[in-house]
């Protein structure tokens, strides 16, 4: 997830899941209408008043609505996140009813990150604590799959989520060509006085987060080298499947999905991009993913 990337805020409702809502049930009136009773016109005004009321507030609650907060879209992708667009996903294999909420700045958010889920009351940072609530909720986000499977589906994740991830921050960060369309973006909400300065600041601190985890310590043959290692990894794991783990969609396809597609449809194509389009499973998956996964969403 990451924390700069925030722009406009605004509220869209995404396509809605499988939930319904019970019958409106009208409260029981009292005996004022009954045959032979009168009544002042001033209590039958509250009678009318608190029926009208009674249908509002039923209208309004209905079946609990999950709402994710999440970063805004961007370049044809439903969020600048991966993490966002993976529990947008994880929403919409769930069958859950949801909508989203753009938000300018997270840092009122738990861990001050993005996704995060309200949900019955509470709210539920991280994808993957967010995919652990919709489990307790009987979404089955690896069906037909052996524990095996599961595993191996975990440990994917957890590496598209390090190296390949990192390389796209990489790339949208520390490229100065796709800086320049990637810093006026993510930061388009920043009063213009000051945007450049905050921009720079922020990019700054992404830098020292890259030399930290030792990728940006790394000349260009080394990033590539890891990143084609896992992209030969994910290959054998998919092998002729449609999906990562078979012929249906899982959680790994929620997590693989967005990071690939959004180092595709970086603004500037780089050796990074290339490296990816590189693959020949790429490309159809990409396909396949976008049309199937993030029909509704972006």
């Amino acid at each position: 997830m990451l924390k700069a990337e925030y722009a406009q805020s605004r509220l869209s409702t995404a396509r809605p899941g499988a939930g319904t809502k019970s019958p409106i049930k009208p409260p029981a009136l009292p005996h004022l209408f009954q045959s032979g009773n009168s009544a002042h016109p001033r209590v039958l005004m509250t009678v009318f008043v608190t029926i009208s009321e009674y249908h509002e507030g039923q209208q309004i609650k209905g079946p609990p609505m999950l709402t994710l907060t999440t970063f805004p879209p961007s370049f044809s992708e439903p969020s600048h996140s991966p993490f966002c667009a993976k529990a947008m996903i994880l929403l919409q294999m769930s069958g859950q009813t949801w909508e989203r909420e753009d938000l300018a700045n997270p840092s009122a958010m738990p861990h001050g990150r993005l996704p995060v889920l309200r949900a019955e009351g509470q709210l539920i940072p991280d994808s993957e604590f967010i995919q652990g609530w919709l489990t307790t909720q009987g979404a089955d986000f690896f069906p037909d799959c052996t524990d095996e499977q599961k595993a191996i589906g975990h440990s994917v994740i957890k590496m598209v989520e390090e190296t390949l991830r990192n390389a796209l921050i990489h790339d949208r960060w520390l490229d100065d060509q796709n800086w320049a369309y990637i810093g006026p973006l993510f930061f388009d909400d920043v009063p213009r006085p000051i945007r450049k300065l905050i921009a720079g600041i922020v990019r700054r601190s992404v830098r020292a987060g890259l030399k930290s985890n030792g990728l940006a310590r790394m000349s260009l043959e080394q990033r590539l080298q890891k990143v084609e290692n896992d992209l030969n990894a994910l290959g054998q794991i998919k092998g002729a499947s449609p999906f990562i783990l078979g012929d249906a969609p899982t959680a790994v396809d929620a997590a693989v999905l967005p990071v690939l597609s959004m180092i595709d449809r970086l603004p500037v194509e780089t050796a990074l991009t290339r490296v990816v389009r590189s693959k020949d499973w790429v490309g159809p998956y990409l396909q396949r993913g976008r049309s199937t996964l993030y029909d509704g969403l972006a």
